[in-house]
């Protein structure tokens, strides 16, 4: 940014653009030259982010495609899958939260990165055969993890979900049946 397109502050080491966008003095990345960026910005102008400009040294361009190196996953057929998985049990602007998150289901720890999660899935299931895709094996208790998903078919998701009459080893559901092993024990307690 120019630093004549900037309006001066009360702070003379900001200045704002006519969106109220503060920046400050710093060191662009791709040149090495001082210039106005926002807290965001690392490189004073597009030329500067692209490496394949005749004005940036080979160590500038390879400390930028250093900088801007993601993990390489990002085409992954998983990532959706992957990403999904995360949004309806962590998010609770998701939807579909209230069914996965909102019930206490989980995405294990491991599962967090992406990388785990492919190799966890290629090792333990192999690539996604056509027209399946990652299912919870336990819909009561099971959480996202390893050996706790498996491919199904859309059919064998549908026949795999929650009944309206719960849980079939407690016969109710499952906060329920816990309410009841609770009093049970107690009943033990007392009667011992």
């Amino acid at each position: 940014m120019k630093a004549e397109d900037l309006s001066p502050t009360a702070d003379p080491l900001v200045r704002r653009d006519k969106r109220r966008v503060a920046y400050t003095e710093r060191v662009c990345e791709g040149c090495g030259e001082l210039a106005w960026m926002s807290k965001v910005q690392r490189f004073c102008s597009p030329d500067c982010a692209r490496p394949s400009y005749a004005h940036n040294s080979p160590e500038q361009i390879a400390r930028m495609a250093d900088v801007n190196r993601t993990h390489g996953l990002s085409d992954h057929p998983l990532r959706g899958t992957w990403h999904s998985m995360l949004d309806r049990c962590e998010n609770e602007n998701h939807v579909a939260y209230a069914k996965y998150g909102g019930r206490g289901i989980k995405v294990c720890a491991e599962w967090h990165d992406l990388a785990v999660f492919i190799a966890d899935i290629d090792r333990l299931l192999g690539p996604r055969p056509t027209g399946m895709s990652l299912d919870r094996i336990d819909v009561y208790h099971g959480n996202y993890g390893p050996g706790e998903v498996r491919w199904a078919t859309a059919k064998e998701q549908q026949a795999n979900r929650r009944r309206p009459g719960g849980c079939p080893l407690h016969g109710a559901s499952c906060e329920h049946a816990a309410k009841e092993v609770v009093a049970e024990a107690e009943k033990i307690t007392e009667e011992s």
